[in-house]
């Protein structure tokens, strides 16, 4: 399981989440909420936050047609990582 992983990548890579996960995780029902953000508080990670920057480039996603304006959320993740330089995005 992905969060199980996150412990041994502490050491070897920079993690990275946006606001949107953790978003998404307060929007989750007990007890899957609480499982997550008690997984969440075993990691060091950077929260990325949605700036006017990571706004326009999702839209812009969304206007190259990338995605659809119904994934916004998506693509607030990828704009998220293109403007941090993440090299990679773990869904």
């Amino acid at each position: 399981m992905l969060w199980e992983k996150l412990s041994t990548f502490k050491n070897k890579y920079n993690i990275y989440l946006s606001e949107v996960t953790i978003r998404e995780i307060e929007n989750c029902s007990e007890p899957k909420r609480t499982q997550m953000i008690n997984e969440l508080n075993k990691i060091n990670y950077t929260l990325i936050l949605v700036d006017k920057e990571i706004e326009e480039l999702a839209y812009e996603i969304i206007k190259k047609g990338i995605l659809s304006e119904k994934h916004i959320e998506d693509c607030r993740h990828i704009a998220s990582a293109i403007v941090t330089k993440c090299d990679i995005i773990i869904s």
